[in-house]
């Protein structure tokens, strides 16, 4: 692909032999062989898988249409809905490469993002809109046009996306990528606190996604998502599951109880959390009412999780609990066992 980002160089291992099955193929595949299954779910309702791909190739072609070029960057303010999972499966049909931003960064850190990555493109979450308020001033960088409400009008942004992607047709034409094409940028505040972009290729994300089916992400994963989707935590678990073609429960804003409403209500199978989620879920005074006999497994990140909080989830909660410590940047990850 010829790429229009400047070349960020990736030092992973390569396989001569590797091949790959792009994930903006894979979802159209969903689209035609299990059309009517439930791709996600939030304070909305439920999206099909069909209805799903449909909104994403729109975005797709009309991110060709605006003049978004293959590996060049398309940032977001993110939140968990809907629309930014279709965002985040657009950007990689159209070839481009996704750079979720986080709302919990200061104005002047985002600012600086945005024009480190490039971005040819800026999107606005509905969760995001004070933050945008206070940041809009220091945008010099992004092409004029193009910053995009994703949840209705907003001041500052050229469009919401409903008037965006009016009259842009749902015409499926997955860019063709390859192994050392740009996937995404995340950004991590490291030791110095100044933001540093994280570039994974196809050939990481695709090895990751494969990789995580072994834990049951796959087809018949049910999937609640309580933590941002700009986390690198986050889409461990999110990338397959949509890869895969299983269904996410998007939960706007984390809320232990409203958790065991959700894993309930929609036999969740799965779910990554950071420790104090843990710790906030199983000391609900309420928690042994719940039903989670669905459950397969639980995985658990970015920091270390006691032991009595282990014993407590293993003896309490159905289903595995793995502990994963890794690097964003990629390389050897531990997976500890829980049941063994």
């Amino acid at each position: 692909m010829e790429s229009g980002k400047r070349d960020m160089t990736v030092y992973a291992p390569i396989d001569p032999g590797e091949s790959m099955d792009a994930i903006g193929n894979r979802i159209q595949q969903h689209a035609q062989i299990r059309g009517s299954h439930r791709a996600l779910i939030d304070e909305q309702g439920a999206l099909d898988w069909r209805s799903l791909v449909d909104q994403v190739n729109r975005i797709a072609n009309r991110l060709r249409e605006a003049g978004l070029r293959p590996g060049e960057s398309v940032a977001a303010l993110s939140g968990n809905s809907r629309n930014d999972v279709a965002l985040y499966l657009g950007t990689l049909v159209a070839g481009g490469c996704m750079v979720p931003l986080s709302g919990m960064a200061s104005t002047e850190a985002l600012a600086l993002m945005v024009a480190d990555c490039e971005a040819r493109f800026l999107f606005i979450s509905g969760q995001q809109r004070e933050l945008f308020g206070r940041l809009r001033a220091l945008l010099t960088k992004v092409p004029g046009e193009r910053i995009i409400s994703l949840a209705g009008a907003l001041d500052g942004a050229d469009y919401s996306l409903v008037d965006w992607l009016a009259q842009t047709a749902a015409t499926a034409r997955p860019e063709p990528v390859t192994l050392n094409d740009p996937f995404n940028i995340i950004y991590s505040s490291g030791t110095t606190g100044t933001p540093k972009g994280i570039l994974h290729d196809y050939r990481f994300r695709q090895r990751q996604m494969v990789r995580m089916s072994r834990y049951g992400l796959d087809g018949e994963a049910i999937n609640l998502v309580s933590t941002p989707l700009y986390s690198n935590t986050t889409l461990v678990s999110v990338l397959p599951t949509l890869y895969h073609g299983g269904t996410l429960v998007l939960m706007a804003k984390f809320d232990a109880h409203r958790f065991l409403q959700l894993a309930e209500t929609h036999r969740v199978t799965h779910a990554m959390l950071v420790p104090v989620q843990y710790q906030r879920i199983l000391a609900q005074p309420d928690f042994d009412r719940f039903d989670l006999s669905s459950f397969k497994l639980k995985l658990c990140t970015s920091a270390p999780l006691r032991s009595a909080v282990i014993a407590d989830a293993m003896a309490r909660w159905p289903g595995n609990l793995r502990e994963v410590y890794g690097l964003t940047e990629g390389g050897i990850s531990t997976s500890l066992d829980c049941a063994a």
